[in-house]
């Protein structure tokens, strides 16, 4: 995906892309003056640190996989986590603020000899569909 604001505007490589209703759906991977390359959270080369809406305040990693779906990786096994639970940005990194919704938990996958836990989350977003997106800068 690419937008039409770039390095001119005040565009940088990390910053989150939302789309018109707030939802994480990208971020920036590649900056020029006047346009910026983009990454959708399905694509294999987005991740967000994000944390689960739950009450062990779970933390993670989402990553695209494939372009197919996206994934919660490095979810401890001790953690509590179920389908239906809400992602967000975990506002562990630089530019991108705690809070902001990338999606729902699908499905959750444990394996009792594995030291993590991950799970499978589905965008709020349409990823297919997406014409307005806005670039979240920050102050």
């Amino acid at each position: 995906l690419t937008i039409d604001k770039g390095a001119q505007d005040g565009v940088r490589e990390g910053l989150v892309i939302l789309s018109g209703q707030g939802i994480i759906v990208g971020k920036i991977i590649a900056v020029k003056d006047n346009m910026a390359e983009v990454c959708l959270v399905n694509s294999r080369e987005c991740s967000f640190a994000a944390a689960i809406i739950n009450a062990d305040k779970t933390k993670g990693i989402v990553e695209g996989e494939l372009g197919l779906t996206v994934k919660m990786k490095f979810i401890p096994q001790t953690e509590v986590v179920k389908e239906g639970d809400l992602v967000v940005a975990s506002g562990l990194e630089r530019d991108i603020p705690r809070g902001i919704v990338i999606g729902k938990v699908a499905q959750v996958i444990k394996e009792s000899n594995e030291l993590w836990q991950s799970a499978t989350v589905e965008p709020l977003a349409n990823l297919e569909n997406l014409s307005i997106v806005s670039v979240l800068l920050p102050k």
